[in-house]
């Protein structure tokens, strides 16, 4: 879910738990940069917001933290009995890597449209030196 997801729950009273984990970081963009670009870190922290439950209940939706892996079942528990739109906060390790989540993601363009094709990466540079 987003946060506009959430806003539409609230606004029709849909009994979802919207889980997030919070991480303090996009971990698959950090993947990319360990793998493509010699640890060299840009953009992948997210220090801001602390927490979603402020953010999930200024929108009128229940907020729960868990930062312990034994509170998790007793505060989805207490998330499904509100019957509320809730936002479920995990608090994990951020430091931990998965793969990206696409593959392709820094591969170069392929153009299948003929409109495009002088965008294809095939293309790039076939003339001198003087054409670029």
């Amino acid at each position: 879910m987003s946060l506009h997801e959430v806003s539409t729950a609230v606004e029709h009273n849909l009994p979802v738990v919207a889980c997030v984990f919070r991480n303090m970081w996009w971990g698959a963009e950090a993947k990319n940069q360990v793998d493509f670009y010699n640890n060299r870190f840009v953009g992948v922290d997210i220090p801001t917001p602390k927490s979603f439950v402020p953010v999930a209940k200024a929108m009128g939706a229940n907020g729960v933290q868990v930062s312990r892996p034994e509170d998790i079942r007793e505060a989805f528990d207490a998330c499904l009995k509100s019957r509320k739109p809730t936002v479920l906060e995990f608090l994990v390790d951020g430091k931990q890597l998965a793969p990206p989540f696409r593959k392709d993601a820094l591969a170069l363009p392929t153009r299948f449209l003929p409109k495009y094709a002088h965008l294809d990466h095939h293309n790039w540079y076939k003339g001198g030196v003087d054409d670029l």
